[in-house]
C-alpha cells in the first residue's frame, strides 16, 4: 500500500514538473513565476494521478495506457483552462499536458508493474 501511494505521488509530481518545464520552455508559460498557481496545479495534477491504479485495474493492455494518458492530459488541460484561466490555445495546452500524462503513466507503470 505504501509503495502504491509513493508511486502515485511520484508519478503525479514528476509528470507535473515535466509539464511545467515544457510549458515555460517551449510555450512561454509563466507558471514557474507564480508559486500559489504552481502549487494548485501541482495538487490537481497529483490528484489526477490517483486514477491510475483504478484504470490499470479495470483495463488491460495498450488500451489502459491510452485511456490513462488521455484522461490525465484532458483533465489537466480542462482544469488549466477553466479553473486557472490559462490563455493558451487548446493544441499547445493539450500537447503540454500530454507530456504530463505520458510521464505520469510511464513512471507509474515502472514503479507498479502489471501482474
Amino acid at each position: 500500500m505504501f509503495r502504491l501511494i509513493i508511486a502515485i505521488a511520484l508519478a503525479g509530481g514528476l509528470g507535473s514538473v515535466a509539464d511545467f518545464a515544457l510549458g515555460s520552455e517551449f510555450f512561454g508559460s509563466d507558471i514557474l513565476s507564480d508559486n500559489d498557481h504552481l502549487l494548485k496545479r501541482l495538487g490537481i495534477n497529483m490528484s489526477g494521478a490517483v486514477a491510475l491504479p483504478v484504470i490499470f485495474f479495470i483495463l488491460r493492455g495498450l488500451f489502459s495506457y491510452i485511456v490513462s494518458m488521455a484522461l490525465l492530459a484532458g483533465g489537466a488541460a480542462v482544469a488549466a483552462k477553466l479553473y486557472f484561466g490559462v490563455e493558451q490555445d487548446w493544441v499547445p495546452l493539450l500537447t503540454q499536458t500530454l507530456v504530463y500524462g505520458l510521464i505520469a503513466t510511464t513512471l507509474y507503470r515502472v514503479l507498479i508493474p502489471s501482474r
